[in-house]
């Protein structure tokens, strides 16, 4: 995502319905974008966010990339490429040190370096995780100075013992390796790996709603990613394996029709549920079969009811996934839904019968710098990678499960703080 040719930076966002690639122009003076050029193809390569057709899967990156390519009349070589899908999975780790009298042993209190801060973060990515695992992101959250918690920055504080909450982010190596294999038959070279639903995040929430309490539902084609914050912090992420693919799908297969078809009458006609496609007027629907030698006739509320199955179950498997680790009342911005899924009718009104709570649709017009983009939910993700192509953010490591977090915490936790948590 990040070649700069120039200040020219870009974005693949991999999914299992559709490739969306983003170029843009970073104007170092303003901190503004413009867009340059985007590309979105039909993605036949991938199942619930994994690679299954490397062939496929290298052909659509190419599709998409050239045509954003040609809307921007730049060439790009390099790329920064959303991860997603059920095999990520995250765990909090503890690590702690016990400071030492460095520069003034006459002090009362050791006082917290530079250095402790660095050892602290390297210990965070010494854990043990299963075979076949790897490290994608390790986000800080909060230290602990002795007895004193939820500490930002310690850096000159004093104390006996340091500690630092960091989360873990974590994928199965087969399905990392396969993507950038993946991406790197295109004949593009990878800047960095980041998690789809941080990116969507940066894109679509606000650091009102992160401070007050939001989850983020990403619903793509083949996933539904979560994202929650509170308080500012990232608490939560997940994926489940169902998104707008299987709604399309039972559609084509119900009606006899082709997927293609499908997919434009879900959005074009489908209500969340039958009751709101009652409400809004009943209309007659003619399409040719599959084979397209027959008329095949129904209605917006038969299709209402198909879509209404999949979506109460889709939001059924969220709440299993978020479980008892998040309390849905204490989330006072809601839920904010993106991703193609998203423009879907109704489906926040079902999201708020559901949860309890309000539902939004979230556009990644909160990007800074990309105002009127006219990029719906579907480039929400695409358009979130951007924040991490930043030149402010050149020296941060983007999914490495080797590199340092870094060396200078205090760039480190800015960043992460404005553009993660």
């Amino acid at each position: 995502m990040v070649k700069r040719n120039g200040n020219i930076i870009a974005s693949i966002d991999i999914g299992s319905s559709k490739i969306c690639a983003i170029v843009a122009e970073f104007d170092g003076e303003s901190g503004k974008y413009r867009l340059k050029g985007n590309g979105k193809v039909p993605s036949k390569g991938l199942r619930k966010g994994t690679v299954v057709d490397i062939i496929e899967t290298r052909e659509a990156m190419k599709s998409a990339m050239s045509k954003a390519q040609n809307e921007s009349e730049t060439t790009i070589s390099h790329v920064l490429i959303g991860v997603g899908g059920d095999h990520i999975n995250s765990l909090i780790t503890h690590p702690g040190i016990n400071l030492s009298y460095r520069d003034d042993p006459e002090a009362a209190l050791p006082q917290v370096k530079q250095e402790d801060i660095d050892i602290l973060m390297e210990k965070a990515q010494q854990i043990n995780l299963d075979p076949g695992r790897e490290i994608l992101r390790v986000i800080p959250q909060f230290f602990q100075l002795d007895n004193e918690t939820e500490i930002l920055n310690p850096l000159g504080l004093s104390g006996n013992k340091l500690s630092l909450d960091a989360y873990i982010i974590h994928a199965a190596t087969t399905n990392l390796e396969n993507l950038r294999k993946s991406v790197l038959s295109t004949g593009l070279n990878i800047a960095g790996l980041m998690l789809n639903s941080l990116a969507s995040a940066s894109a679509v929430l606000t650091e009102n709603q992160k401070d007050l309490g939001v989850m983020l539902i990403d619903i793509g084609g083949g996933t539904a990613d979560v994202t929650v914050y509170k308080e500012g912090i990232l608490v939560f992420t997940g994926s489940i394996g169902y998104g707008g693919a299987i709604i399309t799908r039972d559609i084509a297969q119900i009606a006899q029709i082709a997927p293609d078809l499908a997919e434009d009458l879900k959005i074009r006609h489908a209500w969340a549920t039958k009751n709101m496609a009652e409400a809004n007027g009943i209309t007659d629907i003619k399409v040719k079969n599959v084979s397209g030698e027959a008329d095949v006739w129904f209605d917006s509320r038969d299709l209402s009811e198909y879509v209404e199955a999949r979506i109460r179950e889709i939001f059924y498997l969220v709440r299993q996934l978020i479980g008892q680790q998040v309390h849905i009342g204490s989330l006072r911005a809601g839920i904010v839904l993106t991703g193609g899924t998203a423009k879907l009718k109704g489906i926040s009104e079902l999201a708020e019968e559901l949860f309890g709570i309000q539902a939004i649709i979230g556009y990644p017009k909160a990007v800074p710098g990309l105002e009127e983009c006219g990029l719906g939910p579907e480039y929400a993700t695409a358009l979130g990678l951007l924040q991490f192509g930043k030149p402010s953010a050149k020296n941060l490591p983007i999914g490495s499960s080797k590199g340092k977090i870094g060396n200078i915490f205090v760039k480190v936790y800015k960043f992460v703080k404005e553009k993660l948590f």
